[in-house]
């Protein structure tokens, strides 16, 4: 999804997954949600 998709939509919720590991590879993934119907994932 590109930004002039975006501008005009509400954002209604965001969330975020992550793992942590001693000495290892943090990794994270970001969902928003927008209008209440479309999910927007980021990895």
């Amino acid at each position: 999804m590109n930004t002039k998709e975006i501008i005009g939509r509400t954002i209604t919720d965001i969330l975020a997954w992550y793992k942590t590991e001693i000495g290892g590879l943090d990794k994270a993934e970001v969902f928003i949600q927008l209008d209440n119907e479309k999910t927007i994932i980021d990895r």
